[in-house]
């Protein structure tokens, strides 16, 4: 159903007054918190005016209030939908993983744009790997630095393509930053609050971030296993 509706949006955009869009989606919050079915658990949010009428004829229902699309919600806003101080990583998540999709909707229409973003996000996603794979401790500061110049690179993509750009329907790419500039985890925060001036791609870099955690983790581990098993202990 999320997919049908996803489908439904990207072609029903276009034909609609982005008052009439911003006013549906207005809307559908209010029912959403009214009812007790969760901000971020339904699709309707995601989709276009029109889709509650679509889900219905194809048979579709509501999450229920239990269900809450399976978010383990700390900060209240898959509940409510009001903007918490700090994002909890769970919501956090859930909305990457959505501005990533959309980030890819919008590049399906401009190809030559995407090759060029997917060249970056590779790029910089195989140098963050590799710093994985040293055998340094902290490899934070510089994997940081790394997606840094990877965002650098999107940003004079940015400018390349403005004028391509210029066509796209980027508010609901740029719905996501201001929420994940205040989510709890500072790699997450940081690369999101600068994805206005990156531009497309800026999400995928975000989602590097949390692939730079993990691999942070498991550094961890490997070193934490070597000194248990080294006469030397600290």
């Amino acid at each position: 159903m999320t997919a049908v509706l996803d489908e439904y949006a990207s072609s029903a955009r276009p034909l609609i007054r982005p008052a009439d869009q911003e006013r549906w989606e207005l809307l559908v919050a209010d029912m959403q918190r009214r009812s007790g079915e969760g901000f971020l658990a339904d699709e309707l949010g995601r989709s276009a005016v029109g889709a509650a009428l679509l889900r219905a004829k194809l048979g579709g229902r509501p999450h229920r209030a239990q269900q809450r699309g399976g978010i383990d919600c700390a900060c209240g806003y898959a509940v409510d939908g009001v903007m918490p101080e700090k994002l909890c990583p769970e919501c956090g998540d859930v909305l990457l993983r959505r501005w990533v999709a959309e980030e890819r909707r919008l590049l399906r229409s401009m190809p030559e744009y995407a090759e060029e973003v997917t060249r970056v996000i590779e790029a910089t996603a195989q140098k963050q790997a590799k710093l994985a794979q040293s055998r340094g401790d902290d490899t934070a500061d510089e994997a940081s630095a790394t997606r840094r110049a990877g965002g650098r690179r999107l940003a004079r993509l940015r400018r390349t393509y403005r004028v391509e750009s210029m066509k796209l329907d980027l508010r609901r790419w740029s719905s996501f930053i201001e929420v994940l500039s205040r989510e709890a985890r500072p790699a997450v925060r940081t690369t999101a609050a600068k994805a206005q001036k990156r531009g497309l791609g800026a999400a995928a870099l975000t989602e590097l971030s949390l692939l730079s955690m993990a691999d942070e983790v498991k550094i961890a581990e490997r070193i934490l296993e070597k000194r248990k098993n080294s006469r030397w202990k600290v």
